[in-house]
């Protein structure tokens, strides 16, 4: 397998399926296996539909048990995590770094992230700035990452593919140099 053209950040896990791990609180009023049992496909559902990803298990703990019905216990979680965009977290200082000063088309690759349909915002959720630009002697090339938030009803995949191509597009535009796009979806909407 050949390395990939940008590296990928620090807390990346290798190409291949992967494993969830959660916690969830249970109601008494339901038996034990069957509230995980429901967690799990939801877990499972969501990570194939909404994300695209490949998950061979699902690891549940049961951290605490609750009297109440399960609805009761559906509409309080509803409550607490359901936000509007405009309450989440505000988009960061968008302004892209690297080596070189960015003029022309790379300098404004935070409107054409925002532009891309599926796009909520940017984030800053690994640090530094939510775009990063390196431009590399040896080998040469320009290396952008782009950190973004995916917006209710688009698949993060697509998001992501649509992101790369219109930002390799822009950035391309005044080098001759190759360029390299990494996507990262730090955040996705219910």
């Amino acid at each position: 397998m050949s390395d990939p053209a940008v590296r990928p950040p620090v807390s990346a896990l290798p190409p291949g399926p992967l494993r969830i791990e959660a916690t969830f609180t249970a109601s008494v009023a339901q038996p034990l296996h069957q509230a995980a049992d429901q967690v799990r496909s939801a877990l499972l559902n969501v990570a194939a539909e909404r994300l695209g990803l490949i998950t061979v298990a699902v690891d549940l703990r049961v951290t605490d048990l609750h009297e109440g019905t399960e609805t009761d216990v559906g509409s309080r979680t509803a409550e607490k995590t359901t936000r509007s965009p405009s309450e989440s977290a505000p988009a960061r200082n968008s302004t892209p770094t690297g080596t070189e000063p960015l003029r022309g088309p790379i300098g404004e690759l935070d409107g054409v992230v925002s532009a891309v349909p599926g796009v909520a915002r940017l984030t800053a959720a690994l640090g530094g700035h939510p775009i990063r630009v390196e431009q590399q002697d040896d080998p040469p090339g320009r290396h952008i990452e782009v950190q973004l938030a995916v917006a209710p009803g688009h698949h993060p995949l697509e998001v992501a593919r649509a992101v790369r191509a219109a930002v390799t597009g822009a950035a391309a535009r005044d080098t001759d140099d190759p360029v390299t796009v990494a996507v990262l979806v730090t955040e996705t909407a219910a």
